[in-house]
Protein backbone atom coordinates (compact mmCIF):
# COMPACT_ATOMS: atom_id res chain seq x y z
CA UNK A 1 0.00 0.00 0.00
CA UNK A 2 1.64 3.52 -0.81
CA UNK A 3 0.03 6.71 0.52
CA UNK A 4 1.21 10.34 0.44
CA UNK A 5 2.78 10.37 -2.96
CA UNK A 6 3.42 13.71 -4.33
CA UNK A 7 1.07 14.97 -7.49
CA UNK A 8 3.17 14.41 -10.43
CA UNK A 9 3.33 14.04 -14.50
CA UNK A 10 5.12 11.81 -16.68
CA UNK A 11 5.42 11.88 -20.40
CA UNK A 12 3.75 8.19 -20.55
CA UNK A 13 1.38 8.28 -17.35
CA UNK A 14 -1.89 10.70 -16.31
CA UNK A 15 -1.11 13.47 -13.72
CA UNK A 16 -2.23 12.39 -10.23
CA UNK A 17 -3.18 14.34 -7.29
CA UNK A 18 -1.54 14.18 -3.45
CA UNK A 19 -4.49 11.66 -2.74
CA UNK A 20 -3.18 9.49 -4.78
CA UNK A 21 -2.99 5.79 -3.28
CA UNK A 22 -2.30 2.48 -4.68
CA UNK A 23 -2.57 -0.83 -3.67
CA UNK A 24 -0.57 -3.69 -5.16
CA UNK A 25 -0.67 -8.10 -5.03
CA UNK A 26 0.98 -10.52 -6.48
CA UNK A 27 -0.06 -13.76 -6.42
CA UNK A 28 1.62 -17.63 -8.43
CA UNK A 29 -0.22 -19.12 -11.21
CA UNK A 30 0.23 -22.92 -11.04
CA UNK A 31 -0.51 -25.47 -14.06
CA UNK A 32 -2.68 -28.29 -13.20
CA UNK A 33 0.44 -30.09 -11.44
CA UNK A 34 0.81 -27.25 -8.79
CA UNK A 35 3.85 -26.09 -10.58
CA UNK A 36 4.90 -22.24 -11.38
CA UNK A 37 3.94 -20.84 -14.45
CA UNK A 38 3.98 -16.94 -13.63
CA UNK A 39 3.07 -14.14 -11.32
CA UNK A 40 0.66 -12.05 -11.53
CA UNK A 41 0.70 -8.42 -10.81
CA UNK A 42 -2.54 -7.00 -9.72
CA UNK A 43 -2.36 -2.75 -8.45
CA UNK A 44 -5.42 -0.69 -7.80
CA UNK A 45 -4.95 2.81 -8.02
CA UNK A 46 -7.26 4.92 -6.16
CA UNK A 47 -7.47 9.05 -6.70
CA UNK A 48 -10.28 10.85 -5.86
CA UNK A 49 -9.38 14.16 -7.10
CA UNK A 50 -8.29 12.64 -10.55
CA UNK A 51 -9.75 9.51 -11.08
CA UNK A 52 -14.00 9.12 -11.66
CA UNK A 53 -13.13 5.19 -10.23
CA UNK A 54 -10.23 3.19 -9.24
CA UNK A 55 -7.70 2.02 -12.07
CA UNK A 56 -7.12 -1.53 -11.71
CA UNK A 57 -4.05 -2.26 -13.94
CA UNK A 58 -2.83 -6.52 -14.13
CA UNK A 59 -0.21 -7.68 -15.60
CA UNK A 60 1.60 -11.81 -15.95
CA UNK A 61 4.67 -12.76 -16.00
CA UNK A 62 4.82 -15.84 -17.79
CA UNK A 63 8.00 -18.18 -17.56
CA UNK A 64 9.24 -19.09 -20.66
CA UNK A 65 12.42 -20.56 -19.85
CA UNK A 66 15.27 -21.35 -17.01
CA UNK A 67 16.94 -18.42 -16.20
CA UNK A 68 20.46 -20.08 -17.11
CA UNK A 69 19.03 -21.14 -20.53
CA UNK A 70 21.64 -20.66 -23.22
CA UNK A 71 19.02 -19.94 -26.02
CA UNK A 72 17.17 -17.00 -23.93
CA UNK A 73 17.56 -13.79 -24.88
CA UNK A 74 17.57 -11.06 -22.16
CA UNK A 75 16.44 -7.66 -23.14
CA UNK A 76 16.20 -4.58 -20.80
CA UNK A 77 14.52 -1.76 -22.49
CA UNK A 78 13.99 1.36 -20.49
CA UNK A 79 12.88 5.07 -20.90
CA UNK A 80 15.59 7.15 -22.75
CA UNK A 81 13.98 9.90 -24.13
CA UNK A 82 14.96 13.59 -25.31
CA UNK A 83 11.99 15.03 -24.08
CA UNK A 84 12.75 17.96 -22.62
CA UNK A 85 10.78 21.18 -21.37
CA UNK A 86 11.05 23.93 -23.78
CA UNK A 87 9.04 26.75 -22.92
CA UNK A 88 6.16 25.06 -20.75
CA UNK A 89 5.98 21.95 -22.96
CA UNK A 90 7.42 18.70 -23.42
CA UNK A 91 9.40 18.87 -27.06
CA UNK A 92 11.53 16.23 -28.51
CA UNK A 93 15.30 18.02 -28.72
CA UNK A 94 17.81 16.99 -31.52
CA UNK A 95 21.39 16.92 -31.19
CA UNK A 96 21.62 20.72 -31.36
CA UNK A 97 19.98 20.80 -27.96
CA UNK A 98 22.10 21.99 -25.22
CA UNK A 99 20.13 19.30 -22.69
CA UNK A 100 20.41 16.42 -25.46
CA UNK A 101 22.10 13.28 -24.08
CA UNK A 102 23.27 10.74 -26.58
CA UNK A 103 21.99 7.56 -25.00
CA UNK A 104 23.70 5.26 -27.27
CA UNK A 105 26.76 7.35 -28.14
CA UNK A 106 28.85 6.50 -24.92
CA UNK A 107 27.64 9.94 -23.31
CA UNK A 108 29.78 9.73 -20.58
CA UNK A 109 32.71 9.38 -22.79
CA UNK A 110 31.63 12.42 -24.78
CA UNK A 111 31.14 14.51 -21.06
CA UNK A 112 34.53 13.17 -19.99
CA UNK A 113 35.88 14.21 -23.24
CA UNK A 114 34.28 17.89 -23.30
CA UNK A 115 35.19 18.85 -19.32
CA UNK A 116 38.54 16.83 -18.63
CA UNK A 117 40.25 15.96 -21.65
CA UNK A 118 40.74 19.52 -23.37
CA UNK A 119 43.97 20.17 -25.05
CA UNK A 120 45.67 16.72 -24.85
CA UNK A 121 46.97 14.74 -28.02
CA UNK A 122 44.81 11.71 -28.26
CA UNK A 123 45.99 8.53 -29.77
CA UNK A 124 44.37 7.94 -33.46
CA UNK A 125 41.70 6.23 -33.80
CA UNK A 126 43.56 3.29 -35.65
CA UNK A 127 46.62 3.29 -33.53
CA UNK A 128 47.03 -0.25 -32.84
CA UNK A 129 49.55 -2.08 -34.44
CA UNK A 130 48.32 -4.05 -37.81
CA UNK A 131 49.51 -7.47 -36.27
CA UNK A 132 47.33 -7.21 -33.45
CA UNK A 133 44.56 -6.10 -34.99
CA UNK A 134 44.89 -8.90 -37.46
CA UNK A 135 44.34 -11.06 -34.48
CA UNK A 136 40.89 -10.58 -34.67
CA UNK A 137 39.92 -10.97 -38.07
Amino acid sequence: WTANVQPWVTHTVFETSARFEVIETWKPVRDAAGALVALEQEAVWYDEEAFTAPLVVRMRYVKRDAINSPTTRHTFIGCVSNIRNVDGKPTQVGKDHPEFVDYYGRPWAQVWSKYFEQGWDKPEENAAPADVLDLFR
